[in-house]
């Protein structure tokens, strides 16, 4: 009884053995898992200074926008390289910033460095130049002036584009701002109508006249 037991003993583990074995290499008719392929990292070409700032605004990194926006004069972007002159006021971490997010969404080591020469405006530079030539020709429209003169004491305080392509003051949107006892005066029955004909078309309270 003793040798049948330690005959059934062994038949038994080596039937366990043998369905190892098959678990360990799988006949001609057992399916493989198909090879995983490396996926590519997004190629981003990035040949001007331009290229760079869409990038961060892509990434929705609001900090290193206004950082590159305010403090860089920007210099050569070469491949995977970008020069700049830092203006004042600007992080002493800019470049090292930079640098460091350009590499993580390009997938590519990027060289940024500090140098000096360049000279060009920033971006915020090159803004309030824009807006301040903006608002200089709004000033000298003749329907902004006659706003201006209908109603004493008011400020234009922002020019905005109504859409894009615009060319001319006239495709502006002027915004104005009267002094607290012009408010009292006129109340809010008084809107300045500027009709199609391009003239300033004032229409008064009702029951009052121009005359």
């Amino acid at each position: 009884k003793r040798l049948a037991d330690r005959a059934g003993d062994n038949a038994l583990e080596q039937l366990k053995g043998a369905a190892r074995l098959g678990e360990a290499e799988p006949g001609p008719h057992t399916p493989r898992p198909a090879p995983q392929r490396a996926v590519a990292a997004p190629n981003h070409t990035l040949r001007r200074f331009e290229d760079i700032v869409a990038l961060i605004r892509d990434h929705r990194d609001a900090k290193l926008l206004v950082d590159v926006e305010q403090f860089v004069r920007p210099g050569p972007v070469g491949p995977s390289s970008f020069e700049f002159t830092p203006a004042s006021g600007a992080p002493s971490t800019l470049a090292a910033t930079l640098g460091e997010r350009l590499r993580r969404w390009t997938g590519a080591r990027w060289f940024v460095s500090v140098a000096e020469g360049h000279d060009g405006p920033t971006l915020g530079e090159t803004r309030a130049a824009d807006e301040a030539r903006r608002r200089e020709a709004a000033l000298a429209h003749p329907l902004v002036q006659a706003a201006l003169a209908a109603f004493p004491g008011a400020e234009l305080t922002a020019v905005r584009r109504l859409g894009e392509g615009a060319e001319t003051p006239l495709e502006e949107d002027a915004l104005f701002e009267t002094a607290p006892d012009q408010d009292r005066e006129w109340g809010d029955q008084w809107e300045p109508d500027f009709g199609p004909g391009g003239e300033d078309e004032l229409e008064p309270p009702p029951g009052e006249s121009h005359d």
